[in-house]
């Protein structure tokens, strides 16, 4: 972020030099930003119109810069506004489908999402089978299981507003795929799974509960015993999302479930395609560096071969100096002894040359049926 340091009277001039939509851009402010600077520093700048009236050479008049006794002006420093960050295609689309999407919480449990009007029954199931057992074992209380009780308020409340936002992402083409009393929801966005999670928002309890507080919800073991609840409702996104963070929701007194859940669900909406465009990223990623590991793997394979090569060819040099070192000895021999038929160690010394020269030529690697020198041997395999 660039700045640029002015005096109070130098500042004056500019802004009735040049007008401030012209002149602001320069330090990397907006008109009103320049504006505001100005009159915090006590300077005038020309009026509305000030610059037309001008230009049509029509007589205008500058306001004079005053000097207050007593008072010192710093030089100002005008520093470039941060440039605005675009909002990505996902949060376009945010915003798009948070506008679009017509949120209706039921005011009963009679019109529920069908996943949710199944809690509903679960519940009254498992209360019916209760109270028939406890009905059975009327005289070992004992014995009896933990009371299942009805509904309370705050969990009407959280299913109406759960079935609303069911409903509000199945009409902008999610699934439901499954949906736990608890508040833990797994949508099909896109063909990609998004976790979800609505719940009662839990506070540390100062003081032991009494039993209406323990009565809240006919579903609160479910929660940790040493919290009790807020009221309120949090929208938690689980599933994780590029950009290090889930997104999350918490009603307030003056947001309720109502105002948020446009924004909740349009979020769950845009989820999908974000998966999936995080997911061709890191498929991307994987095969960029696939292709990298195996040109390092081919690299190596090509210094390793060029070592083996060079290896074999001063292997061949040695074998070839070695060959004319040999060679001229056995000449030497030959022209020494002239009689070869003399016999040495049980043979003749001819066929004594001749066992060395075919030594020579097993040795010399430009006599023996090896290839060329550059030529590197194909690899054998096997054991024999």
């Amino acid at each position: 972020m660039t700045s640029e340091t002015l005096s109070r009277e130098r500042l004056y001039a500019l802004v009735w030099e040049t007008p401030m939509s012209k002149l602001a851009p320069t330090f990397g402010l907006s008109d009103n930003g320049l504006a505001k600077i100005c009159r915090a520093n006590d300077i005038p700048y020309p009026p509305r119109g000030y610059w037309a009236k001008k230009e049509a050479g029509q007589r205008v008049a500058q306001t004079p810069l005053r000097k207050t006794k007593g008072k010192v002006y710093r030089d100002i420093v005008l520093r470039a506004s941060p440039p605005r960050v675009p909002p990505t295609p996902q949060e376009l689309e945010v915003q798009a489908a948070a506008s679009a999407v017509e949120v209706v919480i039921p005011l009963d449990l009679q019109s529920l999402h069908p996943a949710i009007a199944r809690w509903v029954r679960n519940h009254e199931k498992a209360k019916a089978d209760y109270e028939r057992e406890a009905r059975r074992r009327r005289r070992d209380d004992w014995f009896g299981r933990t009371p299942v009780i009805e509904l309370t308020e705050r969990d009407r409340y959280r299913f109406r507003v759960t079935s609303a936002l069911l409903r509000g992402v199945e009409k902008l083409g999610g699934k439901v795929q499954s949906a736990s009393v608890v508040g833990l929801i797994e949508f099909n966005i896109s063909g990609e799974k998004v976790e979800f999670a609505i719940a009662e928002k839990m506070s540390q309890r100062i003081k032991r509960p009494t039993t209406e507080e323990q009565a809240w919800s006919a579903f609160s073991s479910h929660h940790q015993a040493h919290l009790h609840p807020t009221g309120l409702l949090r929208f938690s996104m689980k599933t994780y999302m590029g950009g290090g963070k889930r997104g999350e929701w918490l009603e307030t007194s003056k947001r309720q479930a109502d105002d948020l859940l446009p924004e909740v669900i349009a979020s769950i909406t845009a989820a999908g395609p974000k998966l999936i465009e995080e997911r061709k990223a890191r498929e991307e990623q994987h095969r960029r560096w696939e292709k990298e590991r195996a040109e390092q793997a081919e690299r190596a394979r090509l210094a390793k071969l060029d070592a083996e090569r060079w290896t074999r060819f001063r292997s061949l040099a040695a074998d070839w100096e070695e060959a004319r070192r040999l060679a001229a000895f056995i000449a030497a021999l030959r022209e020494r002894d002239g009689d070869l038929d003399q016999e040495v160690d049980g043979r003749s010394l001819r066929d004594w040359l001749a066992w060395a020269d075919e030594k020579l030529e097993a040795l010399d690697p430009l006599r023996r049926d090896e290839g060329h020198p550059f030529r590197m041997p194909k690899p054998t395999y096997g054991w024999g």
